[in-house]
């Protein structure tokens, strides 16, 4: 049983080299309530996201979004492949786009992980969402929106730059 883990995990990282290594085992089991929980945390701290739970920090760490003790998306090679899309283009991108990109090799991104991503850019305040019925969502939005968790995805299609200024950027500052 051990050899066959071995060589499916061998396998996976040969296919998708660019999976974050994650501390924490997910699971198609546990995979939606360690993100949701990620979520809690992230509402539960007004301003500034620092000191976040090592349950988050073990999730958000190898997916680049976790720096010097709070979030911050610069050397996250999955936020920058969305925020480069953004760039390119001026309208809306659909969220369902990202997580086929995303989930195909060299990443392997499963879709909870895309959507942690795109939820910690819209509380960084670089993105915007918007719903099926044109509802936007901005960083001041996340409590409200993701206090239900990942089903809050079931309603939002859309992401979009937020135009009025790089909030990552400056929170370095």
């Amino acid at each position: 049983r051990q050899l066959k883990q071995n060589l499916l995990n061998e396998e996976f990282t040969k296919t998708y080299p660019k999976y974050p290594k994650f501390k924490s085992r997910l699971s198609v089991e546990n995979i939606k309530g360690t993100i949701e929980s990620i979520f809690r945390d992230i509402s539960s701290k007004p301003g500034l996201i620092e000191n976040l739970l090592n349950q988050s920090v073990n999730i958000l760490l190898p997916l680049g979004l976790y720096k010097d003790n709070r979030l911050d998306v610069t050397e996250s090679e999955y936020a920058k492949i969305i925020l480069d899309k953004l760039e390119d283009s001026n309208k809306n991108i659909a969220i369902q786009d990202l997580i086929t990109e995303l989930s195909k090799a060299p990443f392997g991104l499963q879709k909870e992980i895309t959507q942690l991503t795109i939820s910690v850019l819209l509380r960084n305040g670089d993105i915007i969402l918007s719903s099926k019925r044109g509802n936007i969502y901005s960083a001041s939005d996340f409590n409200s929106l993701f206090n239900q968790g990942l089903r809050a995805f079931d309603e939002i299609s859309y992401l979009k730059k937020e135009e009025d200024l790089n909030v990552s950027k400056v929170q370095i500052l």
